[in-house]
């Protein structure tokens, strides 16, 4: 179970609330959309989203500089 007292436990807590993933069919605010809800800033968000697939606690899809899906991995 994901510590919800961290950033990381926070992102991981709400994308397996959503069903393990997230989606955006246009690509344009998933990381914004995630960084609101969580009260976190979008830089901040982003930089542990990468952290996180780095990891490979996540999986992204993305094109260019767009997310369109966010997926816990396992």
């Amino acid at each position: 179970m994901a510590d919800d007292s961290t950033q990381d436990g926070r992102i991981r807590s709400y994308l397996a609330g959503r069903g393990g993933s997230v989606e955006d069919a246009g690509g344009r605010s998933l990381t914004d959309d995630m960084a609101r809800e969580l009260g976190e800033k979008p830089a901040a968000v982003s930089a542990a989203l990468a952290r996180l697939e780095g990891e490979g606690v996540i999986t992204r899809d993305m094109r260019g500089l767009r997310t369109y899906r966010i997926s816990l991995v396992g």
